[in-house]
């Protein structure tokens, strides 16, 4: 079982993904305006593109003209209780959100949990939940980027370990 409780139990990979203007969503220049694609396609002359799984999402975000995308937090677990904290792999400024996949058979929100892979100026990551019906969608903050749900009820081994939880703690 995976197990976060408490509002101390945050996991955090902002800023650990792709670093300043590298990633497949990078802006193809520095212009001080374009922005970083992932779920999205950035903004501006130069954005970047779109790019990664919808469905079981494991990027992380790319860097803008200002800093490193979002990293990734990929959680398996055999049965998970969330109650109260935090997945966050938001971009920053002009970069894009990494990436944020939950494969489980059985999943609890109990109070308040939050999923963030927003940006403010570049596009937002992918989040995907791959579980049975059981959580509130509230906490869930994908900004520019893409939210996919699969009530899959076969769970079967796929290439992590019950009860493993990665992230990225370096840029990429």
């Amino acid at each position: 079982m995976v197990f976060f409780q408490d509002d101390n139990i945050n996991i955090n990979t902002e800023g650990k993904g792709n670093a300043v203007l590298t990633g497949p969503g990078a802006p193809t220049q520095a212009d001080g305006v374009s922005t970083a694609g992932h779920g999205a396609a950035g903004t501006g002359p130069n954005a970047g593109q779109e790019y990664g799984s919808e469905t079981f999402p494991v990027l992380p975000g790319s860097g803008g003209n200002s800093g490193a995308g979002g990293g990734v937090i990929a959680i398996y677990g055999c049965s998970i209780l969330f109650v109260d904290g935090s997945l966050n792999a938001k971009g920053t400024q002009d970069v894009s959100g990494g990436s944020i996949t939950i494969y489980t058979p059985s999943i609890s929100v109990l109070g308040s949990a939050f999923i963030d892979v927003s940006s403010p100026q570049g596009a937002g990551g992918r989040i995907a939940i791959i579980a049975p019906t059981g959580y509130d969608e509230s906490g869930i903050e994908e900004g520019s980027g893409t939210f996919y749900q699969d009530e899959d009820t076969s769970f079967q081994t796929y290439r992590f370990g019950c009860g493993d939880l990665m992230t990225t703690t370096t840029n990429v």
